[in-house]
């Protein structure tokens, strides 16, 4: 029955288990992003530590920090990103806390150089947005800083386009790895 439970939340089903009830969950693309209609710090949200999880309504993005249910940490409210004027062309060193757009109408690849892990702190974040609009850029590549890691792997965080839109969230652990904690593709 459990096993069962359990799979009837990741359907989009709340039901009690244990004495609480799981809020309604919905998986996006990304196997750790989580969406749900409740805030994760009141309502008991089982997920690995690291996973993302988008409040569908109010737009809050959380990230899991701890191994209880309610060990969530706010990253950003109202899903209202500091943008970063402009349209970003060629490579570029990507600037912490705020929405890094890429004009996906120039050709070939764009580097994005993110900043050592250990110069900001743990849970800085970022977010890299491309929007090609049909354009001819062919790849993104995101490259950590000297002998950092993007989710524990040595070497760039690459995407490939064909008129997609790409938004990718970034997280640092303050010391020498940055972690994806959700992307999506439109």
């Amino acid at each position: 029955m459990a096993a069962a439970s359990g799979l009837l939340s990741f359907l989009g089903l709340s039901i009690p288990i244990f004495g609480f009830t799981l809020p309604r969950l919905r998986h996006s693309s990304w196997p750790w992003d989580i969406q749900s209609d409740r805030d994760p710090r009141v309502a008991p949200t089982p997920a690995p530590i690291g996973t993302s999880c988008r409040n569908t309504i109010t737009g809050d993005l959380f990230m899991k920090i701890g191994p209880g249910h309610t060990d969530w940490r706010l990253l950003a409210t109202d899903a209202l990103f500091p943008v970063q004027p402009g349209l970003i062309t060629g490579d570029f060193d990507v600037t912490i806390g705020v929405l890094n757009q890429v004009d996906g109408s120039q050709a070939g690849t764009v580097n994005a150089n993110l900043p050592a892990a250990n110069s900001v702190p743990n849970g800085a974040w970022t977010i890299i947005g491309v929007h090609p609009e049909s354009g001819p850029l062919s790849e993104l590549d995101i490259n950590p800083d000297g002998t950092d890691t993007i989710n524990f792997t040595a070497g760039p965080l690459s995407f490939g386009f064909d008129g997609n839109q790409l938004t990718t969230i970034l997280v640092s652990d303050g010391v020498s790895n940055w972690t994806e904690i959700s992307r999506t593709y439109l």
